[in-house]
């Protein structure tokens, strides 16, 4: 800052200290004195002493000057002495640089700490929202799985029915269209849907004789039966008291009678044990059509009038003796205007007409009744 000529001080010396005194034989009484410390100081001093004192002074250049004159005479050039004080190493610009790094680097932790934090709590936060909304997904859905399923038997039930339906309709739909366009040959693939209705016979006896507990128990158990006897891919549904529906899907009506006859001996034959270790046995009724009625026309009966169909059948069954099992196709030359029109109402005079044909387990002798129609 003064020149290379200035000395250095190790800032262990930094105390600066100073006599001087002006040339003067004649009037040494008069002499008067400035003294100031360039960069520490931007004016003078006047001084009557001889001497000065600066201590501990900071690191960096200095120029100490003094000048005199004589009462009021003019200042005197300023004599000079020109030094600089070390900087002691903890003062030194890398230590101060290292500082800085080590004050930013302190920062940034105490900010990568707080974001950490704060990542974490966030986290945890979204881990808790998670595990809430799971838990309430899984609430939701047993709640949905309770109003579709029959608390007794574990069965759907038919609100179930009602929400399912129509898309398998659907799909039924598409398929049959597919079929027809691709040949007569892909209809003797599954590709039909039957509904069978299932009733237990006299049970209104096993109640009355044995108590509603021994009736649950029945209702359990046929369940059970209903699900062995038919596939995973089918769907077994309480239809209400002691009746049940079968929607067998992916099925070909050629082979319906099979999985009748199936479900019927398997009621028949099954040892109903009750707690108290006396044994029962219950029979059953089966009505089944099939979903399309008529293959090429999907469309010409809704599901739900098939599903009354089915029905119908059972209850014919249920009239000519029970344990057993009546189904109705429609005839090769079917007008499906006509059975559009009579389905359900006029069974009777449709197979008259032969616009459908009943398959039956009755005795060839048993004439079936269609709730009053012959």
């Amino acid at each position: 800052m003064f020149g290379p000529a200035a000395r250095t001080v190790p800032s262990r010396n930094s105390t600066f200290e100073a006599e001087f005194a002006g040339l003067n034989f004649v009037k040494g009484g008069e002499l008067n004195y400035q003294t100031r410390m360039d960069g520490l100081e931007a004016d003078w001093h006047a001084t009557r002493t001889r001497e000065v004192h600066y201590s501990a002074l900071a690191p960096g250049a200095y120029r100490f000057q003094v000048r005199a004159r004589i009462g009021r005479g003019g200042w005197s050039e300023p004599c000079s002495l020109t030094f600089r004080v070390l900087p002691a190493w903890w003062q030194t610009w890398w230590v101060k640089l290292l500082e800085v790094f080590g004050v930013l680097g302190i920062a940034g932790l105490g900010a990568w700490w707080r974001m950490a934090s704060l990542h974490r709590r966030n986290r945890l936060l979204e881990d808790m929202v998670a595990e809430r909304t799971l838990e309430l997904a899984l609430a939701n859905e047993q709640l949905k799985n309770q109003s579709l399923t029959d608390p007794l038997t574990g069965l759907k039930n038919r609100r179930f029915l009602g929400l399912c339906m129509p898309d398998d309709v659907a799909q039924l739909n598409r398929v049959h269209h597919t079929a027809l366009k691709q040949g007569d040959a892909r209809l003797a693939v599954n590709i039909d849907m039957i509904f069978i209705m299932v009733d237990l016979d006299h049970f209104k006896d096993v109640n009355d004789r044995y108590g509603h507990a021994a009736g649950d128990l029945v209702l359990q158990e046929v369940a059970q039966i209903l699900r062995l006897a038919t596939r995973d891919s089918d769907t077994i549904v309480r239809w209400g008291g002691e009746e049940f529906l079968v929607v067998a899907r992916n099925a070909a009506r050629a082979d319906a009678t099979i999985l009748m006859e199936r479900i019927r001996d398997h009621v028949a034959s099954h040892v109903f044990r009750l707690p108290d270790g006396r044994e029962l046995h219950c029979t059953c009724s089966l009505g089944f059509t099939f979903y399309p009625f008529v293959h090429g026309q999907p469309e010409l009966l809704p599901w739900e009038r098939l599903l009354d169909l089915a029905d119908h059948c059972l209850y014919a069954a249920k009239r000519g003796g029970r344990n057993a099992w009546v189904g109705l196709y429609p005839a090769a030359d079917a007008d499906p205007l006509l059975l559009n029109q009579r389905i359900p109402a006029g069974i009777g005079e449709l197979i008259w007409r032969q616009q459908i044909v009943a398959q039956t387990s009755l005795p060839e002798d048993v004439i079936l009744e269609w709730d009053g129609n012959s």
